[in-house]
């Protein structure tokens, strides 16, 4: 529907248009449309073509959406699609060696619902979610912060047929207010999911709050391991085994791993390579809100006005994500204007 030399042509308009010197065009080795949402992905050589579709900013890409009149529109380099398809296999091998180690019924869950949604990924760029018939009972839990990333998490469990629910861990309101919480459930509904808060142990998190508030502590990496305990003790409360979370990081053979009373946390996302981007574009599916990119909740910016030296630590915690190519430069350039704001 829309050919790399249509694109192309958008592309180069847009350059002129925006003043902007030529060093060559941009090599477009394919596009991609899905018709379901409305997104076509324009596919570049390499990252310099890549940014040269892009422009300064996103400019250039934005101005190629209007031009065509698509919903929404995304760019990636053939190089890095490589990288990605060859972490999704690594996790395909992690996920067949680690199934052998575990009985029934996380072995068969692990063989005949997740790795499928794994091999599937490996036809992207063309390709849809994979989609299972919905299993009789919960099988997953997964942690909701009602982020972009958790709501994609969901989202693909949900189409691979794993009834999962939505867990939301609510520490009290000075991390989650009462407009957040009401958002959480909101979204919860459009992916059309069970959703409950539970309350974490009061004592951790209190120390949590008062090292943090005093400067002793960067509060991110404890809350986080306190969200993940609470959870997977949901998940044996439930006797459920396996444990989803948003966390885009720990990619290949990191994105499944065992946690003690038979538990199984996977990161699903992260086994499927996704970007920030692709986690956007597919939350947006379901109608989520999404405006700018912001870092960190209420609690941790106000952090940052107290304690100015926090800032930096968020900073590198957005950096990890930039170089793990999780983030564009824009959107990394996004996040850290949110924690000087």
């Amino acid at each position: 529907m829309y050919s790399p030399k249509d694109v192309l042509k958008a592309v180069l308009k847009a350059r002129r248009e925006l003043g902007l010197e030529s060093r060559g065009e941009p090599k477009i080795v394919d596009t991609v449309f899905h018709e379901d949402s409305g997104t076509l992905l324009v596919i570049a050589e390499d990252r310099p073509d890549k940014a040269g579709v892009l422009g300064p900013g996103g400019w250039v890409l934005k101005k190629v959406k209007d031009e065509l009149g698509v919903e929404q529109i995304g760019a990636r380099a053939m190089t890095d699609i490589k990288v990605k398809l060859e972490r999704v296999k690594l996790a395909i091998r992690h996920y067949l060696m680690l199934a052998k180690s575990l009985e029934d019924p996380i072995k068969r869950l692990i063989l005949e619902r997740v790795i499928p949604i794994l091999r599937n990924e490996l036809g992207y760029p063309r390709r849809s979610l994979y989609e299972g018939d919905p299993l009789d009972t919960h099988q997953v839990i997964v942690g909701y912060s009602g982020g972009v990333d958790s709501t994609s998490t969901l989202i693909v469990l949900r189409k691979a047929g794993l009834n999962p629910i939505a867990v939301t861990v609510d520490p009290g309101s000075h991390i989650l207010s009462a407009k957040t919480k009401a958002s959480i459930r909101k979204l919860a509904k459009k992916v059309d999911v069970p959703h409950f808060f539970v309350k974490p142990e009061k004592e951790v998190f209190e120390r949590i709050f008062e090292d943090s508030v005093a400067g002793r502590i960067h509060p991110c990496g404890s809350c986080s391991r306190e969200i993940e305990n609470t959870i997977l003790h949901e998940a044996q409360k439930r006797d459920i085994c396996l444990v989803g979370f948003g966390d885009m990081l720990p990619t290949g053979s990191h994105s499944l791993q065992l946690r003690p009373n038979n538990r199984v946390k996977m990161n699903i996302l992260a086994a499927l390579a996704y970007s920030k981007t692709d986690s956007i574009l597919l939350a947006r599916s379901i109608g989520y809100p999404f405006t700018r990119l912001t870092y960190g909740c209420q609690f941790l910016r106000a952090l940052h006005r107290k304690h100015p030296h926090f800032r930096f630590v968020s900073v590198q915690r957005v950096l990890r994500e930039a170089r793990a190519n999780i983030l564009e430069p824009n959107q990394a350039l996004q996040y850290i204007k949110s924690i000087f704001m």
